[in-house]
């Protein structure tokens, strides 16, 4: 008797190691589905990630060409705002001496001399 109830103690053991096993795969099978998924999602974000590198890139020499224009445009104002200013010394410096004449020529005119 000590045999058969070894020998079905034996048998118990390996039904419930068998279940075991039978767990265990499923969640290997589960796990190495989720680690295809992964690896596919990750292949994924890696091209979305290059190209997301290769429209930064472009962006960046975008920018430098934007800020190399502006840098010209900033210094085409420069230069125009110079000469304005030349002018407007010019301009003042002329408007006094044509203030001179007009007040000489007042003056003239108020003293009866008509330019002579």
């Amino acid at each position: 008797m000590d045999v058969e109830r070894t020998i079905d103690f034996i048998l118990k053991t390996q039904a419930k190691t068998e279940v075991r096993l039978g767990g265990i795969t499923k969640l290997i099978q589960q796990g190495m589905r989720m680690l295809v998924k992964n690896e596919a999602a990750i292949a994924q974000l890696t091209e979305a990630q290059k190209g997301t590198d290769a429209k930064l890139a472009r962006l960046a020499d975008a920018q430098k060409r934007t800020d190399a224009k502006l840098d010209a445009k900033f210094a085409e104002i420069a230069d125009a705002h110079k000469e304005l200013a030349q002018e407007m010394k010019e301009l003042a410096k002329a408007q006094k001496e044509t203030e001179r004449a007009l007040r000489s020529f007042m003056r003239g005119q108020r003293n009866g001399r008509n330019g002579r």
